[in-house]
């Protein structure tokens, strides 16, 4: 069995994303004027669980808390996923699925999604409103612990 590898896979994976996007372009004529997909209970269940394991690293519904720097949250960080557009999201996502997009854990998490999945996710965490939360200062240790 030969394996796909190269242009081949980034082809499949720009065309899945680009039938998210037809799809997402479609919602107004599916009954979902204001672009806000409504999913079924059992969408809905399924896409919580999903994001509760990305809470760990990109906050409760993606409100990722990220530490003090100079500058914006880098994309090397936890960034907030809450509010991104769906596409961008989708077009991340697939990019950690088919390598090429490099990530530490990332590729690792997404190669388990299937198609759909990441399609939920991208969809919940678009939906999600972004919130301003307090960044993260570093602690100094006190010398001695006694």
């Amino acid at each position: 069995m030969q394996q796909t590898t190269g242009p081949m896979k980034t082809a499949s994976s720009s065309w899945l994303l680009l039938i998210g996007l037809i799809t997402s372009s479609l919602w107004p004529a599916l009954g979902h004027a204001d672009g806000v997909f409504a999913f079924t209970a059992e969408q809905a269940t399924h896409v919580r669980a999903l994001a509760a394991s990305c809470a760990a690293c990109h906050g409760t519904l993606g409100n990722a808390v990220v530490k003090e720097g100079n500058g914006p949250p880098s994309e090397e960080n936890n960034p907030v996923l809450a509010g991104r557009s769906r596409e961008d999201l989708l077009s991340k996502l697939l990019g950690f699925r088919d390598g090429s997009r490099k990530a530490t854990i990332m590729h690792q998490h997404s190669k388990g999604l299937s198609l759909e999945e990441i399609a939920l996710l991208a969809t919940h965490f678009s939906q999600q409103k972004p919130i301003n939360q307090p960044r993260l200062q570093p602690q100094a240790l006190k010398a001695e612990h006694g």
